[in-house]
């Protein structure tokens, strides 16, 4: 078994060739001829259930008013020609008005309809009606569509004369409710406004508001002064402020004359002066003199006077700047208070403006609202003209349909025709590619150099039976069709190669499940009608073979031979149903492995290969790797049983490429449940004897 270079699912040949297709067709015409037949009659029967549709019409045209009737012109808000179509059919198609054309249909039209679900619904009633513009025109074409033709008839004409008073009585609502409301609210206003003007003179003469703009200007300018004002005294207080504590930081007075502000004190600069000159002179003593001398003395008492008078000067300036400093944070409060009253006044004049100002938006609001409602109460004096006449005139009115509309029932027939005859190929192809489907599963198998024996057909009754029942359905024509494919496999396999390896026929399955076991004991029965053949149940983990044959699973077999707990004569059954001979498996052990290792076993194989013409074993499925690979030892081959319905083409793949790995001995595939055509004839010979 060797792995092919490409195996994929879709480069299978599905084509069909035309002259297959044209046989398949003529062979399947009955089932053709019989499902467009069904289709088609079936068809027949509803369309003729169909109701006749009748449609009558009539013809409206919509004035153009705008140019007709000069009042229109004054009253804002018009629409013009174009719009005034789109409006009518919005209006004759709204639930509104077909609740009006109900209630009069039931009142002209008495009770013969009251049934009908058009006049029971308005959104039915306005599905049935059509409204479509004439090109070019100011026209509409009403359409009404029902099964009875007057009855068509006479609601389209009604449409069409029942809208002018319904339009009439949209466009002139309670007319004389809404003109006495105009009234009354003119009034209203005009009241209030009375009384608004009275209230505005009033607020004028109790405040003396003249120019309040102006007060409130010169207020904001007075109060812009006061801040100019008050920013340069506290310049002025800040820097004096400075000036008095740079003099109290200084010790002396000589000290203090160095600063520019004193410097240029005229009584100071003498005082320094004449101080200067008496240092000068005393000076000059000191070097004629001793301090004790009275000249010496002299001179220092006059320094000393004249220091003392500067330090008066000094103590009086200083006072003077704190007196002066005092004033001006003195006139710096002034200025807050009367900043603050000006503020104060400039608030109240705001205030004042804003009342003032309130009061005039709302003497303005009021007016034009008298001028809005005055307005109005001229259109609707000028509606009232206006709309004295229609813009509807009914320009060709309905006539009683002769004819329906729908169905069409040639058209309709014509059509179930083509639908049940693609209907009915349909199912022929679908069923052709379901029934081809294990194709895939044939090019699959070859591709890996696996023989194909055959294939077995779906067998619906098996699963049915109880146990020892596997053959009780063998009259049915399943059976029979599963037997000649039985027959087909076994001639495929007796015309092999005769070696003594060959008489073995392992037969195995991918899984559990699969059907491998009916397979051999039907093999069996077939093979023993030419040759003398014994079944063994390899399977030492399940009791497959002596449960299907209705015996007990303690029935001894391999296992009981393997380990000489019984003789061979013991295990052996001649099954009268099979005529052959069965080995069962025996009690199953934990571990079967131990058991296919013996080489009583291979002894086994080799003795029963000489004493009958065919030794069938039941293997485990290949999902028991070990116990195969157990038993392909003493095998040449191993068939292999695939049931299509449990694995897709891609599975099989995945499984025969493990199949390649683990160098299985696996060279021919039977294919289990394949749905098979051509079975109708072995149903047909059921009754007959082989």
């Amino acid at each position: 078994m060797n792995k092919p270079a490409v195996v994929s699912p879709s480069n299978v040949d599905t084509s069909i060739n035309v002259g297959d297709l044209l046989g398949l067709l003529w062979v399947k015409k009955w089932v053709i001829i019989f499902v467009t037949g069904s289709v088609f009659s079936l068809g027949l029967l509803f369309i003729s259930k169909l109701p006749d549709i009748y449609r009558a019409s009539t013809t409206i045209m919509v004035k153009g008013e705008r140019a007709d009737n000069p009042l229109q012109t004054l009253v804002s808000g018009q629409i013009g020609v174009q719009e005034e179509l789109d409006t009518t059919i919005k209006l004759i198609k709204s639930i509104q008005f077909a609740k009006v054309l109900i209630d009069k249909i039931k009142q002209q039209y008495g009770n013969g309809f009251q049934f009908d679900k058009v006049l029971n619904d308005e959104k039915e009633f306005i599905k049935v009606l059509s409204i479509q513009p004439v090109p070019n025109t100011h026209m509409l074409e009403l359409s009404f569509e029902h099964t009875d033709a007057k009855f068509a008839a006479f609601v389209v004409n009604l449409i069409a004369s029942s809208f002018i008073d319904y339009e009439l009585s949209l466009m002139q609502p309670h007319a004389d409710k809404s003109d006495e409301w105009i009234r009354t609210k003119i009034q209203e206003v005009k009241d209030k406004l009375d009384e608004e003007e009275s209230k505005l003179n009033d607020f004028r003469q109790n405040n003396n508001i003249v120019d309040i703009v102006s007060f409130v200007s010169l207020a904001k300018q007075d109060i812009s002064q006061l801040h100019d004002q008050k920013r340069s005294l506290t310049l002025e207080a800040e820097k004096l402020a400075r000036v008095i504590k740079t003099l109290a930081n200084h010790a002396n007075t000589d000290s203090a004359l160095v600063i520019s502000q004193w410097s240029d004190v005229e009584t100071l600069k003498i005082l320094s002066k004449q101080q200067a000159q008496l240092e000068t002179e005393l000076s000059q003593i000191k070097l004629r003199y001793l301090e004790k001398h009275p000249k010496y003395k002299a001179k220092i008492t006059e320094i000393e006077g004249t220091r003392q008078q500067l330090a008066l000067e000094f103590e009086k300036l200083s006072d003077g700047l704190k007196h002066k400093l005092s004033e001006i944070n003195q006139s710096i409060k002034s200025l807050d208070l009367n900043r603050i009253a000006a503020e104060q006044q400039l608030e109240q004049a705001i205030l004042k403006n804003l009342e003032f100002e309130k009061i005039k938006r709302s003497v303005s609001a009021t007016t034009q609202l008298l001028e809005s409602i005055t307005a109005k109460q001229k259109e609707v004096e000028l509606f009232k003209d206006i709309h004295h006449a229609s813009s509807i005139i009914i320009v060709d009115p309905a006539i009683e349909p002769e004819k329906p509309v729908r169905p069409k029932r040639a058209i309709l027939a014509a059509v179930v025709l083509f639908i049940g005859l693609a209907l009915s190929l349909l199912v022929i192809f679908i069923a052709k590619i379901l029934g081809n489907s294990h194709k895939k599963y044939y090019q699959l198998v070859r591709a890996y150099d696996l023989d194909v024996l055959g294939e077995l057909p779906i067998v619906s009754r098996f699963r049915r039976y109880k146990r020892g029942l596997i053959f009780s359905n063998e009259n049915e024509g399943d059976y029979r069709l599963f037997e000649e494919c039985i027959r087909s496999i076994r001639t495929r396999m007796l015309l092999s190669d005769g070696s003594q390896q060959d008489k073995i026929i392992a037969i195995s399955s991918l899984e559990p499940g699969e059907g491998k076991s009916n397979f051999a004991l039907l093999l069996a029965k077939s093979i023993s009608e030419v040759e003398d053949v014994i079944v063994i149940d390899a399977d030492l983990r399940e009791h497959s073979i002596t449960v299907k044959l209705g015996y007990e699973p303690s029935q001894p077999g391999l296992t009981n031979f393997l380990a000489k707990t019984h003789t061979f004569e013991q295990c052996v059954i001649k099954d009268p149903t099979l005529k052959a001979d069965v080995f069962a498996s025996g009690i199953l052990p934990k571990k079967p492995q131990l058991f296919l290792s013996m080489s009583r076993f291979e002894n086994m194989l080799k003795a029963l290969s000489k004493q009958y013409d065919r030794v069938i074993l039941n293997c485990p499925p290949l999902f028991f790797a070990s116990d195969i690979m157990l038993i392909s030892k003493h095998v040449n081959t191993i068939n292999l049983i695939v049931d299509v319905q449990k694995h897709t083409v891609t599975e099989l793949e995945n499984e025969l490429d493990q199949l390649v790995y683990t160098k299985s001995k696996v060279n021919s595939v039977i294919f289990n449940k394949i749905k098979v055509e051509h079975k109708n004839y072995y149903r047909r010979v059921k009754n007959r004897k082989i």
